[in-house]
């Protein structure tokens, strides 16, 4: 049923859950698994308007651990070829990027569970995700 899957992690509790449902559906189906990390720019406040500020090479470097990281649980777990891959820009839109060029049968993302109002004004990822993935997705909640 799955070839490739990608799943989208972040080191939270969601996000180590989605990794681990995609780790085993990619096992059970013999399937490619890329993992991936988006790492958002910062935005830094000026008294004329905000500015994106640099990520620092230790941000880039924890986030290069958390992937390999994964890569070698995925392995150990059983899974035959991973992939990673770490980018920076705006979430949604770098782990949309990664859908069209990757062409997986399954995204799997970890959900916050943000309040309704927060989720109104702040968006969602996972909602994001969901409305404009050209496959279908997994949005994996951590356990309270």
């Amino acid at each position: 049923m799955y070839r490739k899957i990608v799943v989208a992690v972040d080191g939270s509790e969601s996000g180590e859950r989605a990794f681990l449902a995609a780790a085993d559906l990619a096992k059970t189906y013999d399937a490619e698994l890329s993992i991936l990390s988006v790492v958002p720019p910062h935005v830094a406040y000026a008294p004329s308007a905000p500015f994106p500020a640099p990520v620092t090479d230790e941000e880039m470097a924890a986030v290069r651990h958390l992937v390999e990281t994964s890569a070698d649980k995925a392995k150990r777990r059983g899974v035959r070829t991973v992939k990673t891959a770490v980018v920076e820009g705006v979430v949604v839109d770098r782990i949309l990027e990664a859908v069209e060029r990757e062409k997986p049968d399954l995204l799997v993302v970890g959900a916050r569970g943000l309040s309704r109002s927060a989720r109104l004004f702040l968006g969602s990822t996972s909602d994001g995700l969901v409305h404009h993935s050209l496959c279908p997705v997994l949005v994996v909640k951590a356990v309270r």
